[in-house]
């Protein structure tokens, strides 16, 4: 594989990884919402 190919594919990799790393944040910060709302509802009785 020719050096300029190999640095292609590596900055497509860590994009991809970026990507499903701002995924798995918004999924986790998603569910701690969720929780406090459902805690904030549950208090409210």
């Amino acid at each position: 594989m020719s050096k300029s190919s190999y640095n292609i594919n590596n900055k497509h990799i860590n994009h991809i990884i970026m990507l499903q790393n701002i995924e798995n944040t918004s999924n986790h910060n998603n569910h701690i919402i969720k929780r406090s709302i459902q805690l904030n509802y549950d208090q409210s009785f």
